[in-house]
C-alpha cells in the first residue's frame, strides 16, 4: 500500500486537547475569553445554503451566507456565571467571539501559546 508523506508523519490530536474558549466582544478590552468548565464534548459544523433558479439556458445556483454552529456538552459548575452571561449576550443579539484553540499545536507568532 502506497503511503503519503502526510500519513507517514502525521499525528492524531484527541479530542481533549481541542477547546473553546468564549467572550463577548463589547468585553474584549476588559476580560480574557474563557472556557465552560467541566465541558465533556464539543462540536463544530459548517453549512451553506444554497439557492437553485432554472433559466433557460440551465439551472444557476446562488449560494448564501456560510454558517458555523458550536455545541458543547458540559456539567454546570456551582458559581459560574459563563453559560449566564452567553445567553444573555445572545438574547440582546449582542456579539459573542468564540476560539477553537489546539492545546496540542503551539502558536507561530503572536502573544497567543496555542494555536487557535
Amino acid at each position: 500500500m502506497f503511503k503519503t508523506s502526510l500519513q507517514l508523519f502525521a499525528e492524531a490530536v484527541s479530542g481533549k486537547k481541542i477547546v473553546y474558549l468564549y467572550r463577548i466582544a463589547e468585553k474584549a478590552k476588559t476580560e480574557a475569553a474563557r472556557n465552560l468548565a467541566f465541558t465533556t464534548e464539543n462540536g463544530r459544523t459548517k453549512s451553506k445554503d444554497a439557492e437553485a433558479t432554472a433559466t433557460k439556458d440551465g439551472t444557476i445556483r446562488t449560494p448564501g451566507a456560510a454558517e458555523t454552529e458550536i455545541t458543547a456538552t458540559a456539567v454546570l459548575s456551582k458559581g459560574d456565571k459563563l453559560i449566564a452571561e452567553l445567553e444573555d449576550a445572545m438574547d440582546d443579539d449582542k456579539l459573542i467571539e468564540i476560539w477553537e484553540v489546539n492545546l496540542e499545536e503551539k502558536a507561530l507568532t503572536g502573544e497567543n501559546k496555542f494555536k487557535g
